[in-house]
């Protein structure tokens, strides 16, 4: 059995990403995100392209916000955008279980 310490670090990728991540269909990316995440690992960043966001698994405590927005709960099934440059991040608060999502990328034009 992993220590808490090994269990964290084995959700992490090599960047030290906050989640693990994977091939997807037609070449899309999984991430699953680990749900003992500390707070500060789910930092505010921007994106160098558009993407469309679908909730693959989700449980209640899971949120996004995107900048200058209200946090909205993530639930499995719901498909959302990310502009461009804009910033975002994902909350956790106290989720019990880990949270899936694929990431479609748009190609700038």
């Amino acid at each position: 059995m992993l220590e808490p310490d090994e269990y964290y670090q084995s959700w992490c990728d090599d960047e030290g990403d906050p989640y693990v991540k994977m091939p997807g269909p037609f070449g899309t990316e999984i991430r699953v995100f680990n749900p003992s995440v500390e707070w500060h690992r789910l930092k505010w960043h921007r994106d160098t392209e558009s993407r469309t966001i679908k909730v693959l698994k989700s449980c209640p405590g899971w949120f996004f916000q995107l900048d200058e927005k209200l946090p909205m709960a993530l639930q499995e099934g719901m498909e959302f955008e990310i502009p461009y440059g804009c910033y975002h991040r994902a909350i956790n608060k106290e989720a019990s279980s880990p949270l899936e999502i694929q990431i479609i990328r748009k190609p700038l034009n």
